[in-house]
């Protein structure tokens, strides 16, 4: 809207209500406080109204505090009083998934027909939000006698504080390693008694 113009020059007023820290957020297990911020330009009042909805979500989200998960968000901010009574403001926002990284151990076993392995993979980039806790698993290319074997980690889980099922919010980059050794299994036979004619 022009507002004034002198010397060629225009000056265009403020919108009523300016939105700021609406870049993308990262999951951490918090919520995401008081952001994204906002400034009341011309349109104060002498109540707000701060409301969260739901465009797409890793997880069911009520839509009343700042949300948590990895998803896409509206925040609306309704004034009451003043100029811009009951009047509604909006921006979009995202939080984005948690990049991870699990690698494979070391592992070592006898032959057993098996691709199991105990060893835990570990993180090796990035980390866990606020409360989650991860479970891992590593297993090798094949149940064969060998040594540089590959071992492939995965997720068994990754949970809250509560149990619940906090995948959803992690884009997880497994990392494969060679030092996987299953040794020969060792056995012994032993003949028995046997007796026969010529």
């Amino acid at each position: 809207m022009l507002a004034f113009q002198a010397n060629a020059d225009s000056f265009i007023a403020p919108p009523p209500i300016s939105f700021t820290n609406t870049t993308p957020y990262t999951y951490n297990g918090s919520n995401i406080g008081t952001s994204p911020g906002y400034t009341q330009n011309s349109c104060f009042g002498t109540g707000v109204t701060i409301t969260y909805f739901v465009i797409s979500s890793t997880l069911s989200y009520s839509g009343f505090g700042p949300p948590i998960y990895a998803g896409s968000y509206r925040m609306e901010v309704r004034i009451d009083g003043g100029p811009c009574n009951a009047q509604i403001f909006s921006t979009s926002f995202i939080i984005n998934k948690s990049l991870i990284s699990i690698t494979s151990v070391t592992n070592t076993k006898n032959y057993d027909g098996t691709i199991t392995a105990s060893g835990l993979p570990t993180i090796t980039s990035g980390s866990l939000g606020t409360g989650d806790v991860g479970t891992f698993k590593e297993e090798y290319d094949t149940k064969n006698q060998g040594t540089g074997k590959t071992l492939t980690p995965s997720v068994v889980s990754i949970v809250d504080g509560s149990g619940i099922d906090m995948t959803g919010n992690y884009t997880v980059t497994p990392v494969q390693t060679t030092n996987g050794i299953i040794n020969k299994s060792l056995i012994s036979i032993t003949s028995v008694t046997n007796t026969k004619n010529y």
